[in-house]
């Protein structure tokens, strides 16, 4: 790793999962590497109801957003940044305008938002119940959320299948049930439309099979809650014949106004919610599931704690692709043995939070910047961007892998700055800094020989760095000066200034 900070035990860590219908914030302590709860917070915000038919988050549903996460930056303002972690879910993966709600949560909440793909959602999910929740054998994973549901095959800690489908219990509402009635006809509809999107995983899940299936989040136990004041939640488990007579009572009620047994939160979407997850049980053959109480925010905080052991993910997610992809490793140690050099000269006033963010993405950029040779060596840079843009990395968010991508596209030939600014977590000048170190990294190395470049000087700022060699160095090897200089004079055209001497 290029840069580290360490993280003692027995320190806080705060989770927040900015969901399509609640913003959760966990906050616990690490101690003898226990997790024990200090505070939990849940808002209601309904940001799903705020997402047009254009998939446009309206002012009001932004506003709603942007009032809990300055409510949460108060409870965490006193943990470290390194322990914190924000992920956003299946809302703002679909908002064309996310970039207007990050850009102005980071005004008034000083900790990045992490856009997490489906099947990323879907593992955390299924990390936070294997860390609470034991079971013997396989165990399947369905947690219904406010736009998307999630689906999980795993066994102890090691995810079999992932899926994440777009059917929520507010986005069925909104299709199925937005005046509030409840019929019959409507139920079969959704449950219909519910089972159509679900047969492109019902046979891969069926063929794996389970011992044990597991609901979480908000409606499963809504429906759990019901089904218990029914007196019928036996031995901690619900059947299809439970949802069954559960929906023949909703229709009963006739109108989500009239339903008794369930929070008043959850009356406007449990019927949608109950449609999706009795989908759920008809395609997948469940016979009954029981109910976790952990969930996104837990699978994130058991992570957070797995980086501070130095068991991160992400590294064992670019150790698996290296070996994947064949990438040349000693080539790799070369290009980052220069890099770390030349990133220690960077020195600009942010925190060591965001330090060692651009630390770590540029180390595995420089591990991964040429797995497009999989693909072909002519334009190898577009083939590397594609493959980590595309491919699934767990642990990483979208951003992450779009940063990659984008250091990746741009360590040789030409660039565009103008795709620099589209980040959350990083300003634009940071990402011209990384593009031209990893640059400058790779272009010193491509004779790719050990003890090939000697001793050197390095100094940078914002828009400028001088390179230093001994004279005779530079002046025996007029090609790797050539480049340099070639180098330099594309640089400037970019406004950035770099001088060898």
């Amino acid at each position: 790793m290029i840069d580290a900070t360490g993280v003692k035990d027995s320190e806080s860590l705060a989770a927040i999962d900015i969901g399509s219908n609640s913003f959760h914030l966990i906050v616990a302590r690490l101690t003898n590497g226990t997790l024990q709860p200090l505070v939990q917070n849940k808002v209601l915000v309904r940001l799903a109801d705020g997402l047009d038919e254009n998939n446009r988050l309206s002012e009001d549903a932004i506003n709603r957003g942007l009032e809990a996460l300055q409510g949460f930056a108060e409870t965490v303002e006193n943990i470290s940044a390194t322990n914190i972690r924000v992920v956003a879910t299946y809302t703002l993966r679909r908002a064309k305008n996310q970039k207007v709600f990050l850009q102005r949560a980071k005004k008034i909440f000083p900790f990045p938002v992490e856009v997490i793909t489906g099947d990323e959602e879907a593992r955390l999910i299924y990390q936070g119940i294997a860390h609470t929740h034991h079971t013997d054998g396989k165990r399947l994973i369905i947690d219904i959320g406010g736009g998307s549901t999630e689906f999980a095959i795993g066994e102890n800690f090691s995810h079999l299948q992932l899926s994440s489908q777009p059917i929520g219990c507010i986005s069925y509402t909104k299709r199925f049930f937005a005046d509030g009635e409840i019929t019959l006809s409507r139920f079969e509809a959704a449950e219909t439309s519910a089972q159509q999107r679900l047969e492109v995983i019902d046979q891969r899940f069926c063929n794996t099979g389970w011992q044990a299936a597991i609901g979480s989040s908000g409606t499963a136990k809504a429906i759990a809650q019901y089904i218990l004041s029914k007196g019928q939640f036996e031995q901690g488990t619900f059947t299809l014949a439970d949802l069954l007579a559960m929906r023949q009572d909703l229709i009963q009620a006739g109108h989500t106004e009239k339903i008794k047994g369930i929070d008043e939160n959850r009356k406007t979407v449990i019927a949608a919610g109950l449609a999706i997850m009795i989908a759920a049980f008809k395609s997948l053959d469940i016979q009954s599931m029981g109910l976790a109480d952990a969930a996104l925010r837990e699978g994130v905080l058991y992570e957070l704690t797995e980086r501070m052991e130095h068991q991160d993910i992400r590294e064992r997610t670019v150790n698996s692709l290296v070996l994947r992809y064949d990438i040349d490793q000693q080539q790799s140690a070369r290009v980052l043995a220069t890099a770390k050099h030349l990133f220690s000269a960077y020195k600009p006033q942010i925190n060591s939070g965001l330090r060692k963010a651009m630390a770590l993405v540029l180390d595995w950029s420089i591990q991964l910047h040429e797995i497009g040779l999989h693909i072909n060596r002519r334009a190898i840079q577009r083939h590397s961007r594609y493959i980590l843009e595309n491919i699934e990395m767990p642990g990483f968010s979208n951003e992450d892998q779009k940063i990659l991508g984008l250091l990746v596209g741009s360590y040789r030939k030409r660039f565009q700055p103008a795709d620099f600014d589209q980040f959350s977590q990083y300003e634009e000048s940071q990402v011209f800094i990384l593009v031209v170190i990893l640059r400058l990294s790779t272009l010193l190395h491509q004779r790719r020989l050990d003890n090939h470049i000697p001793d050197f000087s390095f100094t940078l700022s914002e828009m400028a760095a001088q390179l230093s060699f001994s004279k005779d160095w530079l002046a025996e090897r007029p090609l790797v000066a050539a480049d340099l200089q070639t180098e330099s004079e594309f640089l400037q055209t970019k406004g950035f200034t770099l001088d060898i001497s």
